[in-house]
């Protein structure tokens, strides 16, 4: 399916017993309310007509997993899109590029700009253009469940008349660098196809090749030093090669470091808190810039761009209100700029001629050398409403949806970030990053990432960058923040001149605004609910808790004001304005095409309710899931089959669990939820941990009461002579194990590792010459992170040659005392020296023991209970989390927890009908807490265990409320290989 193909629309269900007979509140009535009378007749003629296309629908075409987002309809939006990059090749010829695909082009200079057409709607990053006529455009976006990363480049032969998107499979691009005609250099996410993060095409962008490299980072900026190339990763590391094709070696590192540039004589680097060093060795040795010979305090700025001409360099961020520039004594002066909003590229032909690209679709212009700045395009835009959070997906996503897109407010994000951290995992992105894309998908225009600092003088100055930055007139606090952070953010605002209102924002149903996820945006063609759900599927994939929002005032300058209907309603900021674009018109059609979408979580509820007491319930699901599908247009189709997944997965429902997956994979196989359905569903055919979870249904009685089962008391240990502690019946019911192999064009996920990783897993012998050949180069991947590690896991558990490091199983001939004291001779030694817990692990025919030494960090006292309950909730405290993956495929595995106190309990994938027979004691012994465990082999497998069999464990500290692996996610870090002996 094209970027731009026409999307069909059906608005009513065709079996009334599948849908419920009432939409949320304010939905059908608001309809109702337009409605015009009609005559009996006229209405069957109408029912019959909407009938016909209804079952008129074709079957959907394959999504295409790497087609960009389509551009965007609504000039509105794009118009106020931040610009990321921009150039020009003489005088007069320029270009810009920005969020949501936009392309502006001048031909006098910058004093017109005009939209181009990119075909794409996802960010570009950044353009370069050789001549008037040929040029190219990067950048990408991230995939919704997968979070894969997609690059995406155009190009030019007309001089932004036509753009043609060349296909590669390269991540998104975060720099470009053509050195000629046909060679260039782009840069930027690490790639599971290239396995690396730098990229050099020698035929124009027609193909790419990997630069070999160690980093493991995303590249944020890239600059030529004479024939040296130096690249800064997203971590501050700076590396330099003496050409582009040979290895690099890190030269300087500073967490803070953001972008680099060079001129004939020097390089420059700069970032957070007005952080900036410069070398003049071609990037050899690098040294900090003196701040006393700075006119002004930079380190209340965020450097996010630098540019040179000549010998001149300059550097503007975040606030935009300044743009410095070094002096040929190596002084930085500043030059107000006439806006405040972030600076994200500055361009300069030579020493006089500049172009800034600003947030909110600014330009800047400077004739003079950067002495004075005009602005050529967009003003001096600010933000009506500023969304603050501590975690991205924490931000009022629901008001941040109905206030931006809806009604057409400008609005900014703000989230806390450890920036400059260096992430183990390539394929892990940043907070910021992620929550940029989906802000501009609803309408935003901005994120900043702030730091949470304990230092409250820090923290203040970080907040009143954010103001500043921002100028809003409502401040909007998520209620993740702290008690110290939210009193810190309404003390700056209440001394920030243009803030007029505060809000507290938390769920609930009472409050002066409330946002219902079922509410219909007619104007934008939305609904909350969806577009928050599709937020979090790329932020969280797996997280499905949008609920009712509210937001109550803690400031409101008009104390006359006494009920509001919006956050900014009765405040003066009019459409059109510096925080207000032209907010967008509806129809009577949009929105009686979005009423059946109000529905859909019903229609789900209702479908797993109806199966859950059917006989039939496996042909039933399948039946009615078909019936219901026609219903929903192509393009909503793997919204619903996500919300169906992740609803099974989270009323435990292992079968029907099973049943969406392979429903989905079927009917929407090329896209992201479809990839990870078909190979969770290959997984699952071949697991052996699923082979103790029942095949048929629950059979509760209530959609509300799913997931809860009874909790029988723990009856005494064989293992200890003292207090009883766990107990429990297995579940022996076995099944017949299909294993498969997926299959999919996509070559990016083919070759991501969860997929090289589980399928090899899961096959074994059988396993194909493609996926071994795929995993071999993953191994050997000096940039793979955790990813290499398990790869070499994998392969030398296939050839029965683990590395040293893993961890060995003896054989005991008895069993140890479970008394939490760790010694007996089998365990070895305690090294009290290792800084995290590491599980020692031994068996004998029948069960299999684990013992964790000093489990808890602290010396926190403990107090074991004696009768426990198994299956205890232990949501909201801290706990250990032991998985075990006995067929190593990294996506069916069983998890036990155990808090503190000792309770406990047991899921596999999260499924609570896993009933294994364990048993647990838990001491503080001598200022440490143990914990010795005895696990029913049976239990974990149906085979006897022997000499040479490797599984996959892990074990993690999990904080309240986090889960060791969300339904539709796979995190390489912390598993290990487990031999036994």
């Amino acid at each position: 399916m094209t970027a731009n193909a026409p999307i069909q629309q059906t608005a009513v269900t065709s079996d009334p017993s599948l849908a419920p007979q009432h939409a949320q509140p304010g939905a059908a009535s608001a309809w109702h309310a337009q409605r015009p009378s009609r005559s009996p007749r006229s209405v069957v003629l109408v029912l019959g007509l909407l009938l016909a296309a209804v079952f008129a629908i074709p079957q959907p075409p394959q999504l295409q997993a790497a087609d960009p987002p389509a551009t965007e309809k609504r000039e509105s939006l794009r118009d106020d899109a931040s610009l990321r990059s921009i150039c020009f090749v003489d005088a007069n010829q320029g270009w810009a590029v920005g969020d949501r695909g936009v392309i502006w082009y001048t031909p006098d200079g910058g004093e017109h700009w005009l939209a181009q057409d990119s075909g794409v709607g996802c960010r570009l990053d950044c353009v370069q253009f050789i001549d008037p006529q040929q040029g190219w455009a990067a950048g990408g976006w991230y995939e919704s469940d997968t979070q894969i990363s997609r690059g995406v480049l155009l190009q030019t032969q007309d001089g932004g008349k036509t753009w043609e998107r060349l296909e590669n499979e390269l991540p998104r691009i975060r720099q470009l660098q053509f050195t000629s005609r046909r060679t260039a250099i782009a840069a930027g996410d690490w790639s599971p196809v290239h396995l690396g993060s730098v990229f050099i095409t020698y035929d124009a962008g027609r193909s790419w090749q990997p630069v070999p490299r160690s980093e493991s980072q995303a590249i944020r900026s890239i600059a030529m030093a004479g024939g040296a190339m130096l690249t800064l990763d997203r971590s501050g590391m700076l590396f330099r090669s003496d050409r582009p094709e040979a290895p690099a070696d890190p030269v300087f590192s500073d967490r803070r470091m953001h972008c680099i540039t060079a001129t004939p004589t020097e390089q420059w680097t700069a970032g957070r808190s007005g952080a900036v060093a410069f070398s003049r060795d071609a990037g050899l040795s690098w040294r900090p810039l003196n701040r006393q010979a700075t006119t002004v305090d930079i380190s209340r700025y965020d450097f996010q761009c630098l540019a040179s001409g000549g010998n001149q360099v300059w550097m503007a961020g975040v606030p935009g209100d300044k743009i410095f520039r070094k002096t040929a004594q190596n002084e930085i002066v500043a030059v107000g700029s006439g806006i405040t909003a972030p600076i994200h590229d500055l361009h300069f032909l030579d020493d006089q001629k500049g172009w800034a690209a600003c947030g909110m679709g600014t330009i800047l212009h400077t004739a003079d050398g950067g002495l004075t700045w005009q602005t050529q395009r967009g003003g001096p835009r600010r933000a009506a409403a500023l969304f603050v959070s501590r975690e991205a997906r924490e931000l009022a996503w629901s008001m941040i949806v109905s206030n931006s897109l809806e009604q057409g407010y400008r609005s900014m994000g703000v989230i806390h970030d450890r920036a400059g951290e260096r992430l183990n995992d390539p394929l892990q992105h940043s907070a910021d990053e992620l929550t940029m894309q989906g802000f501009s998908d609803v309408g935003g225009c901005e994120v900043l990432a702030i730091q949470d600092d304990a230092d409250p003088r820090a923290y203040q100055a970080a907040i009143d960058q954010a103001l500043q930055t921002a100028q809003p007139a409502v401040v909007v606090l998520s209620d993740d923040l702290t008690a110290e952070q939210r009193t810190a953010w309404l003390r700056v605002a209440t001394a920030t001149p243009t803030v007029e209102r505060v809000f507290h924002v938390q769920r609930g149903e009472r409050g002066d605004v409330v946002v219902h996820p079922s509410a219909i945006l007619p104007a934008a063609g939305a609904v909350v609910g969806e577009e928050w759900g599709d937020v979090l599927s790329v932020l969280s994939p797996g997280e499905t808790d949008v609920d009712v929002m509210v937001a109550n005032r803690l400031l409101d300058r008009e104390a006359s004001v006494q009920s509001i209907e919006s956050l900014l309603h009765r405040l003066p900021i009019g459409a059109g304005g510096l925080a207000r674009r032209l907010p967008p018109h509806g129809s009577r059609s949009q929105l009686a095409g979005l009423q059946p979408r109000t529905r859909h979580a019903e229609w789900i509820k209702h479908l797993i309710d109806a199966c859950s007491i059917a006989d039939d319930a496996k042909s039933l699901f399948s039946s009615r899931l078909k019936q219901l599908t026609k219903q929903i247009r192509p393009s909503d189709r793997p919204r619903f089959m996500r919300g169906l997944v992740l609803q099974c997965h989270r009323y435990g429902e292992p079968a029907l669990y099973r049943e969406a997956l392979r429903e989905t994979a079927a009917l929407v196989p090329e896209s992201p939820i479809g990839h990870w359905a078909d190979l969770m569903l290959a997984s699952i055919d071949a697991s052996e941990e699923w082979t103790r979870l029942p095949r048929g249904l629950s059979q509760t009685a209530s959609f509300a009461n799913r997931g809860q089962r009874s909790s029988p008391v723990a009856y005494g240990s064989p293992f200890e002579q003292s207090s009883p502690v766990i107990l429990a019946s297995s579940n022996d019911e076995q099944s017949g194990r299909k294993i498969r192999e997926t299959e999919t064009p996509d070559l990016t996920w083919r070759q991501h590792p969860i997929s090289l990783l589980s399928q090899v897993g899961v096959l074994g012998e059988s396993a194909g010459p493609a996926l071994l050949s795929g995993l071999e180069r993953l191994s050997t991947a000096p940039s793979a992170g955790p990813w290499q590690s398990l790869a070499r896991d994998q392969l030398a558990a296939r050839r029965g040659a683990l590395k040293p490091e893993a961890i060995r199983a003896p054989y005991s001939p008895h069993p140890p005392v479970l008394d939490g004291r760790l010694d007996e001779a089998f365990w070895g030694p305690i090294d009290n020296k290792v800084p995290a817990p590491q599980p020692r692990v031994a068996y004998d025919a029948d069960y299999i023991y684990i013992a964790i030494p000093d489990g808890f960090p602290g010396n926190e006292p403990s107090e074991p209970a004696a009768l426990r309950q198994r299956d205890a909730d232990l949501d909201d405290v801290q706990r250990l989390s032991l998985q075990i993956d006995v067929d190593r495929d990294l996506l069916t595995t069983y998890q036990l927890e155990i808090d503190r106190s000792g309770r406990c309990r047991d899921t596999c994938n999260g499924f609570a009908q896993w009933q294994p027979m364990w048993f647990v004691k838990t001491t503080d012994h001598d200022g440490r807490w143990n914990a010795e465990l005895a696990i029913r082999r049976k239990d974990l497998s149906s085979l006897p265990v022997a000499p040479g069999d490797v599984w996959f464990v892990r074990l993690k500290t999990l904080q309240p409320n986090e889960v060791a692996d969300s339904p539709i996610s796979c995190s390489p870090t912390g598993w290990q290989a487990l031999a036994f002996e």
